[in-house]
């Protein structure tokens, strides 16, 4: 299979073929042993070029999620510009999105595990977003910075949810059927982000200028 896959890509550059052996391996049952060394073999190419093109194993995961952050963020930017936005519903979408791309989950947690932090780019990126997020007209109750914090929360959670064996998920759930299982968590976080927009959690602080004020 590795020869197969190098070969019909020896006419693409390094890059695309390292991070196509990033993106087979992932998918197949080596998926948990991506290193510089067996993404090498997969590509065809020496560990000493896969290190040249990504100075660090974290770096050559988060090339390989690009196509994933796109598709995560042509699913949020509609719904940012809505001037009255169903939180919910988006929460829901959100979540079958990261059932929906499970192997990629749990590389985007391998990578920022490999890092312990995001990269500098990416990092910009969820700024922007958090940004958009903050300034946004719902769950007015909530400060910028608390509404950033909030949806941070909620995206780390049901990334955590996602990248969860089946089993384990079932029995952190309570349930026997995998899907049953799947669908309480995104049922779950929905309810939880409506709660969260109309007020039915209401806040007990909010941020000041030198720290948390009761309110």
């Amino acid at each position: 299979m590795a020869r197969t896959l190098a070969a019909s890509n020896a006419d693409e550059h390094p890059v695309d073929r390292i991070l196509d052996a990033v993106r087979a391996m992932r998918a197949g049952a080596d998926g948990s042993n991506l290193s510089y060394r067996t993404i090498a073999k997969r590509a065809g190419l020496s560990s000493g070029t896969v290190s040249y093109y990504f100075s660090s194993k974290a770096s050559l995961l988060e090339a390989a999620l690009d196509r994933f952050h796109s598709g995560l963020s042509e699913l949020l930017r509609p719904w940012l510009r809505q001037r009255a936005p169903n939180p919910g519903a988006m929460a829901r979408r959100m979540v079958g999105y990261l059932f929906h791309n499970e192997d990629d989950v749990r590389l985007r947690l391998a990578a920022w595990v490999e890092a312990w932090g995001l990269p500098e780019e990416r990092l910009a990126a969820v700024d922007r977003w958090l940004t958009l997020i903050g300034d946004a007209p719902w769950m007015s109750r909530w400060s910028p910075t608390e509404k950033r914090v909030i949806v941070q929360g909620l995206v780390w959670a049901s990334q955590r949810f996602t990248a969860l064996p089946e089993h384990e998920r079932c029995v952190i759930v309570g349930v026997d059927d995998p899907e049953e299982a799947k669908a309480i968590v995104i049922e779950t976080f929905g309810r939880l982000a409506e709660a969260l927009a109309a007020g039915e959690v209401a806040p007990t602080a909010v941020a000041g200028q030198r720290g948390l004020r009761r309110v």
